[in-house]
């Protein structure tokens, strides 16, 4: 198995990696070799944007059908939303008091 060795690290991220390792039970070494199995694991931008151009779109939505969905009122929207809610999101004030 290769051996990877990286320099000039911050003390900070060090020690951020080495507190992660802890959490999970792992060695540093371990922890920072599973992140980068999952890091190369990912597809690159470049790889995602080729699925992207090669997909086929004959069977998606027509521009004038998300025209029309993106003019709409929100009540007609609610199944993207959340059934019967009218597409309203209630959100809490700072103070915590709901409103």
């Amino acid at each position: 198995m290769p051996t990877l060795y990286t320099r000039d690290i911050s003390d900070e991220t060090a020690a951020a990696l080495k507190a992660r390792a802890a959490e999970h039970g792992m060695s540093l070494s371990a922890y920072v070799g599973a992140e980068l199995a999952k890091m190369a694991a990912r597809p690159t931008n470049a790889d995602i944007a080729a699925r992207l151009r090669n997909r086929d779109r004959s069977t998606g939505p027509t521009i004038d059908d998300i025209l029309e969905a993106s003019t709409s009122p929100p009540a007609t929207r609610s199944r993207w939303r959340g059934e019967g809610d009218g597409g309203s999101v209630r959100r809490r004030s700072p103070e915590g008091d709901g409103g």
